[in-house]
């Protein structure tokens, strides 16, 4: 990726799933960083020199790694179940935001005072999101508009794409492509958790292209024409992420909980802390 061999950034960029990729962005930018891919083989213990690999290292060690590389711009890629190692990669710059519990302003008599404030991610990063969830929406929509074509030979069929062929020489459904890998259930305003995989499915199972097609306008007008409605979704979805997150971090030890019920650092790398505790 990094030599552009055979146009291939282009290539996947003119696909609706990689339109808003972070990755092909930067590489195909002004800047154009070189990517590296760095494997983990072991971890070193200083105190007595001697090294353990992924299997022989703590699930609070690994946490610990995970956070240090990403807190240094790393990409760490998921782990998967069946590997002795993973894998993250250098050159992409990942988006840090802060979560303000309170904000600094004046009042009437000109003092500096805090004022609460909910917890909201910078626009930058909810429209990051905000983009993947349309390149998600664009690359069903091009599914559903393309059944036909496959049907007929006109396109390559992918079992683990498409839903099967049957013997009427028609796509059943349930086709992994259309539905949504990431955004399957929204948070709506009232706290509603709403599937949008079966509200996709409910509409693929009727064989009614109409009904198919007003679904997708729905999800569009919904949460695609609607951008602060969006926005607002996405804060709220990945909010519940953070907590998630910080409840696996306590698990772990990384952090901890007093009586309280503030956050303390418990084994938080001293680095990371001392640059987020103010």
């Amino acid at each position: 990726m990094n030599t552009n061999a055979y146009g291939k950034l282009q290539n996947l960029s003119n696909t609706p799933y990689c339109k808003n990729s972070l990755i092909l962005k930067a590489l195909l930018g002004k800047n154009k960083p070189k990517l590296k891919l760095h494997t983990l083989l072991a971890i070193n213990d200083e105190l007595t020199d001697t090294s353990r690999d992924y299997f022989g290292i703590t699930p609070l060690e690994d946490y610990i790694t995970k956070l240090t590389l990403s807190e240094n711009n790393r990409l760490v890629l998921p782990t998967m179940s069946d590997k002795k190692t993973w894998y993250s990669i250098e050159g992409i710059d990942v988006p840090k935001d802060f979560l303000h519990s309170v904000v600094a302003t004046t009042n009437f008599e000109g003092e500096t005072i805090e004022v609460p404030v909910d917890f909201r991610f910078s626009k930058n990063t909810l429209n990051i999101f905000y983009n993947y969830f349309v390149d998600e929406f664009n690359a069903i929509t091009e599914y559903y508009n393309t059944k036909s074509d496959v049907e007929q030979g006109r396109s390559r069929y992918y079992s683990n794409y498409h839903g099967k062929i049957g013997k009427d020489g028609k796509m059943k459904p349930g086709g992994n492509g259309g539905k949504f890998r990431y955004f399957n259930q929204i948070i709506m305003p009232d706290g509603e958790i709403r599937s949008l995989n079966a509200l996709l499915q409910s509409a693929e199972e009727s064989n009614d292209p109409k009904l198919i097609n007003e679904t997708l306008d729905n999800i569009r007008k919904l949460f695609i024409e609607d951008v602060a409605g969006m926005h607002d979704i996405l804060n709220r979805m990945l909010l519940r992420r953070v907590d998630q997150e910080v409840e696996e971090a306590i698990k772990l030890g990384v952090i901890s909980r007093d009586s309280s019920g503030k956050l303390t650092s418990g084994n938080l790398p001293t680095n990371i802390y001392a640059k987020y505790k103010a």
